[in-house]
């Protein structure tokens, strides 16, 4: 094996900053990722068996709506939390260019000609 194929010596991949942030962000997406229900998880046989044929679908409908809304709701909680920051900011900047744009109109216009 050469040189440039050996391993990267673990002192060297703990100090290496690019490394480290990388691995940051590989721990933090597999916690994110772990909050967020998987719809398509398998139901064990055992819970299964539970099933009533005569339960109402409506109410089964609701139950489930209810309990999906509860596990989502801090995610989407968070992910509006931003969109409003980001709405926010987009709002202030678009106020301070339309005024800096008056006040530059203002300053070019000609001086003679006004009334107050």
């Amino acid at each position: 094996m050469s040189e440039a194929n050996a391993e990267v010596p673990m002192t060297t991949r703990e100090t290496n900053p690019l490394v480290r942030r990388v691995d940051e962000l590989l721990r933090s997406r597999a916690e994110a990722s772990a909050d967020v229900p998987l719809l398509t998880e398998v139901v064990e046989p055992e819970a299964r068996r539970g099933y009533d044929a005569r339960v109402d679908p409506r109410a089964l409908a609701a139950e489930l709506e209810r309990a999906l809304l509860a596990r989502l709701a801090p995610e989407l909680d968070r992910r509006l939390a931003l969109l409003r920051a980001e709405l926010e900011s987009a709002v202030r900047r678009a106020v301070q260019e339309a005024v800096a744009a008056a006040l530059a109109a203002r300053a070019a216009a000609p001086r003679g000609g006004e009334s107050r």
